[in-house]
């Protein structure tokens, strides 16, 4: 059985609401794909910021990055 990882609590408030309210955006939009510049530009972040909250979550194997540097959910895209 495959159990969907997320997100571990940080002590930034800010930063778990950034976290979070991507992991919301992906979860409610299957088949959602983005670059980092979109990202950015649809979260009001600049493209460092965009990069390093995408990154965490391709690290907790809740996004996946594909090789034109699209970022998207297992299984949805």
């Amino acid at each position: 059985m495959h159990h969907e990882q997320t997100p571990a609590s940080s002590s930034d408030p800010v930063h778990d609401g950034e976290l979070q309210r991507i992991l919301g955006e992906f979860r409610e939009l299957p088949g959602l794909t983005l670059t980092c510049e979109q990202a950015a530009r649809l979260w009001h972040l600049d493209v460092t910021r965009a990069r390093d909250l995408l990154s965490q979550l391709v690290d907790r194997r809740f996004l996946t990055r594909n090789p034109r540097g699209c970022y998207y959910r297992p299984g949805t895209a």
